[in-house]
């Protein structure tokens, strides 16, 4: 079963996003909702992505807000940036920290493709003990400057 791709639109139903920083440049946002199952539990999630071009040319596809469109979104995951080092990194949740392969940050973006047999690609992080410690440090583990040696052990399993 595939999950339909629709095309999102703004307040005022407008579909197409200009950049603040270059007008002969914009975007149309869009989104799939999924439904998967993982190690027995089952998971809503949403991906979206967005189609680049020229206003003119994003203005010729006529395109409307909740339009549905075929094709899925895909997930690319790879070592090598997309445009440039800071954007695109692969966050592990709220931490804040970037997810790594052998030392290397993942970056990790998503595309709109009309070629439904495309897959995802994944790279599988390594830096576990580094994500949970920021996990536990952010899980209402609040080191304060009076804490103790013995505490701060505590908290990060030392």
């Amino acid at each position: 079963m595939t999950n339909p791709v629709y095309v999102v639109g703004d307040e005022n139903g407008s579909v197409i996003t200009l950049s603040k920083n270059n007008p002969e440049f914009g975007w149309i946002t869009v989104r799939q909702d999924l439904l998967s199952i993982d190690n027995g539990w089952a998971n809503r999630k949403s991906l979206s992505a967005i189609i680049m071009g020229r206003p003119d040319i994003l203005e010729a596809f006529d395109l409307t807000a909740g339009e549905i469109l075929s094709g899925k979104i895909v997930v690319v995951e790879q070592l090598k940036p997309f445009s440039s080092e800071d954007k695109d990194l692969k966050i592990a949740g709220s931490t804040g920290i970037v997810c790594k392969s052998n030392g290397q940050p993942i970056y990790r973006k998503t595309f709109y493709t009309t070629n439904v047999d495309a897959q995802s690609v994944f790279i599988q992080h390594d830096n576990t003990d580094e994500i949970r410690m920021a996990q536990k440090f952010q899980n209402n583990k609040v080191v304060s400057e009076t804490s103790t040696v013995e505490e701060l052990q505590d908290v990060f399993e030392i």
